[in-house]
């Protein structure tokens, strides 16, 4: 049997002398590379984690959340189910709240719930003695209409949505709603003929 001065001595990783401790030898990549490449996974990791806490995994309007003042906004007509003409439909429906001026939407969205078109330039108009309101929201096909309140990132989207739409005449779906976007109560139509 040789002995341990025959075969050489033991060979393990190479002692990384500038931290203290056994380390793989990377040859002349440099710790303070690797450092950042470390932070920057870390700083995607941090971010992408933050985005998700704050998203839905639907991307559909929340429901209010318990300790919320609920509003009680309803969508009474048209009635649920119902076949309306495609084209601008008018609808209506009541409130326990007004809500503040300017963050009440109608927004129609795809039987998926995956596609939203924010009704925006369709001002919501109140009725505070009869405690109803009145919009109106673009019909193409079968779809949901929803009545949603927004908060800041909600109006600001949808402020945005609205100039893009003017600029280019065309108002693209969007795919996911801001976390602050809440659905009081929706409905499903059917699209008749125009």
């Amino acid at each position: 049997m040789p002995s341990v001065a025959a075969v050489g001595p033991l060979r393990g990783p190479p002692l990384n002398r500038t931290v203290g401790r056994l380390a793989p030898d990377w040859g002349p990549v440099s710790e303070t590379l690797i450092a950042a490449v470390i932070g920057a996974l870390a700083t995607v990791a941090a971010a992408t984690i933050g985005i998700r806490i704050g998203q839905r995994s639907d991307g559909s309007a929340r429901e209010p959340i318990s300790g919320e003042r609920p509003r009680s906004i309803r969508i009474t007509n048209p009635p649920d189910g119902a076949v309306v003409p495609r084209g601008r439909v008018e609808f209506g429906g009541t409130f326990s709240s007004q809500p503040s001026e300017g963050t009440m939407y109608l927004v129609t969205s795809a039987l998926s719930g995956r596609s939203y078109w924010p009704q925006v330039g369709q001002p919501i108009e109140f009725s505070e003695a009869d405690r109803t309101w009145r919009g109106s929201a673009w019909i193409e096909e079968d779809c949901r209409v929803l009545v949603v309140t927004v908060g800041s990132g909600g109006f600001a989207l949808f402020g945005y949505y609205q100039r893009v739409g003017e600029a280019r005449n065309e108002y693209m779906a969007i795919q996911q709603l801001p976390a602050d976007v809440v659905e009081h109560h929706r409905i499903g139509v059917r699209a008749g003929k125009s």
